[in-house]
């Protein structure tokens, strides 16, 4: 199960996102991606629009109750066994620092 299907699912919605205890900035960056071209009514293509950064902030401590316990994030990286919310979210920061290193956009 991924990301979004856990929380389609916890959240009984495909759009998850705006029933989800973002922060504003993110609130904000979703808005405006569902007003650009083909995004109008398709949840998967806002979240397309959206950064990888959206997904590390996604596990931040500040999240931990709210998404991770809660909603069941936890159940999106099934191959991560005995890993802990910190430990994902640790993995993906230096993946993103990676990624910046090597110049590359996303």
């Amino acid at each position: 199960m991924g990301c979004c299907t856990g929380l389609t699912a916890s959240y009984r919605t495909p759009a998850w996102y705006d029933a989800a205890p973002l922060s504003p900035y993110w609130q904000d960056q979703i808005a405006r991606a569902k007003v650009r071209p083909g995004a109008a009514g398709k949840p998967g293509k806002v979240i397309a629009e959206l950064t990888f950064g959206f997904w590390v902030d996604l596990l931040q401590a500040s999240n931990h109750r709210a998404l991770w316990v809660n909603q069941k994030l936890n159940r999106a990286f099934p191959h991560a066994a005995g890993k802990t919310r910190f430990d994902i979210h640790e993995r993906l920061k230096a993946i993103l620092r990676a990624i910046a290193a090597q110049g590359i956009a996303l």
